[in-house]
């Protein structure tokens, strides 16, 4: 599928390590079910990715950005309707890693740009997404998930709460990406493994799926992509050998692979690149 060659893993592993670090210095050990908040060097994204008023303007070839350049623009992007803004957090950065990114250039495939925007942890989700929506280029489509980890109900009370404060972040995606003239496309539910699965952390997944294809309906640009049920068993966990362990949700070269075969498709149906 991915075009682009493998690069290597030094960069998660320098990620990962520094993580890891903090968390021994502040005393707490990372939680297997819990998202991972990666914090990539300034220096390895593009400029449109910079949080606002960064003095780090370095490009992709590592020469300073001008105003020439336009604010908020990455690297060669030129707003044509090809380049994707691909939002969220551990998960999102390890898909970017299955295509080979390196930490630095949009990974190119069928057609398509993919640029890696990380994402804060709720309950500042949706702002952390507004701001890179505001600064994307012209005619950028936008993908926005939420992690496994944002879907916490496990007791009958929970389940109306969890999925009325997702759907409330995804709300304020779409409408960041409606006042800009953005197409949005938004992931839905991912699993856990069923170590950490209750039925109500089923019916909260189900009930923000439907509540996702609400929102969608009454807008003609705003998309769901169904990858709960690429990577989700009849029980509603995870499926067997999709998880990087047992007790970790996260997902797996295996399963990457097969969300890649039905991502692709999704965006040429609903979203094609331009000349595509």
């Amino acid at each position: 599928m991915p075009i682009q060659p493998r690069a290597s893993n030094a960069s998660l592993l320098r990620l990962v390590a520094r993580t890891l670090l903090v968390a021994v210095l502040l005393g707490l050990a990372p939680s297997a079910t819990a998202c991972i908040e990666f914090e990539t060097p300034l220096e390895d994204v593009p400029a449109w990715l910079l949080p606002e008023g960064s003095d780090e303007t370095a490009d992709a070839s590592g020469e300073s950005g001008s105003e020439e350049d336009g604010p908020g623009m990455p690297t060669g992007a030129h707003g044509h309707g090809d380049e994707v803004l691909m939002l969220g957090r551990s998960v999102m950065y390890g898909w970017f890693e299955h295509w080979g990114w390196d930490g630095d250039s949009s990974v190119k495939d069928q057609g398509y740009a993919f640029y890696y925007g990380e994402l804060d942890a709720p309950p500042d989700i949706a702002e952390s997404a507004a701001g890179y929506i505001a600064e994307a280029p012209e005619h950028t489509i936008v993908f926005f998930k939420l992690c496994f980890a944002d879907f916490w109900a496990t007791s009958p009370e929970a389940v109306g709460s969890n999925v009325e404060e997702d759907l409330g972040y995804v709300q304020s995606v779409v409408e960041a990406t409606q006042a800009r003239g953005l197409p949005l496309v938004i992931g839905n539910a991912l699993p856990s493994v069923a170590s950490d699965t209750t039925p109500s952390l089923v019916e909260t997944h189900l009930g923000y799926n439907a509540g996702l294809e609400e929102i969608a309906a009454g807008y003609d640009d705003v998309y769901v992509f169904d990858q709960y049920s690429v990577v989700t068993s009849s029980d509603g966990t995870l499926i067997r050998g999709y998880a990087v362990d047992p007790s970790d949700s996260h997902l797996n070269e295996v399963a990457y692979a097969d969300l890649d075969q039905a991502f692709f498709s999704f965006l040429e149906e609903h979203v094609p690149p331009a000349g595509g």
